[in-house]
């Protein structure tokens, strides 16, 4: 069975989804490597709800089994609620895994990006710069540009948009370095928002159209992510229906993979098009629809945008009062949260 277990394991570090589902099917139906296998090919393909389940039948049988697939498992688990933003049950994890191997750099990572999504970004970067020091002492440049990808989110949520740009394509030059496209892709992501909030849209459109054709077809958020970006980029230079028909497609990838949070984003950036073609209800009821879809995770900087742009368009409809109750609402969210979000109503 090792050999087995070490190919799949080979495919799935390849991305070579299909053909390691064929060798899963090898694998005892109760076995507690095949839930493993499972959530991990669920995972690369994007469909974290569905992965899950899978890791948690895992962790039941590789506990006493395998200490190493379940420490692992125990991290992604938590990721994954990290990306519901769930925050209960990501530190819920993350405990569970340092009560393994408190000295992982993995495990650090995982406590850096949680501090990353309550908003305490300095705990964040110091973590994060303790295990790029280690990373450089190793010359693990993967782990690197996985870090310097890490650190460009924050900058961006700070508005240091330079030190954002620099962080990303410090991110970018390690990950060409390994040759590693997926590392490479997120990065380019990365490095197109920070340029579309700074003002630089046409290179961040580039990048995004210029990274399809670095996405595997099996990749449903990268896919979702990429259309989400050219959207926004699109929105911003005023091509609105260009903007709507990305959206679209956006959306329909998301719904497949169940990701509500990015749903939420693209049902406001659709209404900011709907808001700035003055269809003022249809933009309101896109607006509603994402307000309800946010609630069901922590997305702050997100709900926070779509607050501003529904007090905008009730204020437009006349209901002055509940607009200006839902504004401010909005810029205590955003100082709770240290973020700067009211000051990026121009993108």
């Amino acid at each position: 069975m090792n050999d087995v277990i070490e190919m799949i394991e080979k495919k799935l570090d390849d991305e070579d989804v299909l053909s390691a589902r064929k060798m899963i099917e090898k694998l005892d139906k109760n076995s507690p490597y095949r839930y493993y296998f499972i959530a991990e090919s669920k995972r690369i393909e994007g469909f974290l709800k569905n992965a899950i389940y899978d890791y948690l039948r895992a962790i039941k049988g590789l506990k006493d089994m395998d200490r190493e697939k379940y420490f692992n498992s125990l991290l992604k688990i938590s990721a994954i609620y990290r990306s519901e933003g769930d925050k209960k049950n990501t530190l819920k994890y993350i405990n569970m895994a340092e009560k393994i191997n408190p000295n992982s750099l993995e495990l650090m990572i995982e406590k850096a990006m949680y501090y990353r999504m309550i908003g305490n970004f300095e705990k964040a970067i110091s973590i994060f710069n303790r295990v790029k020091e280690k990373y450089i002492l190793e010359k693990d440049y993967a782990g690197v540009s996985y870090i310097m990808w890490a650190i460009g989110g924050i900058l961006r949520l700070k508005g240091m948009f330079k030190e954002s740009i620099k962080s990303y394509q410090n991110a970018i030059s390690h990950a060409k370095r390994v040759k590693d496209s997926s590392l490479e892709v997120y990065s380019l992501f990365g490095l197109a928002g920070v340029l579309r909030v700074s003002g630089e849209i046409k290179k961040s459109y580039e990048i995004y159209r210029k990274s399809l054709s670095l996405i595997s077809t099996d990749d449903s958020f990268a896919t979702a992510y990429v259309h989400c970006g050219m959207a926004n980029s699109l929105r911003q230079s005023q091509r609105l229906d260009d903007a709507i028909k990305n959206y679209r497609i956006s959306y329909k990838y998301y719904s497949k993979i169940n990701d509500s949070l990015d749903l939420a984003l693209v049902l406001w950036g659709a209404g900011e098009c709907y808001k700035k073609k003055n269809k003022l209800d249809t933009a309101l009821k896109l607006f509603k629809k994402a307000s309800k879809l946010f609630k069901t995770g922590f997305e702050p900087r997100g709900e926070i945008l779509n607050m501003i742009s529904t007090a905008e368009t009730l204020y437009l409809l006349g209901n002055i009062k509940e607009a200006n109750k839902i504004y401010f609402n909005a810029i205590e969210k955003a100082k709770k949260n240290h973020l700067y979000t009211y000051l990026e109503r121009f993108t």
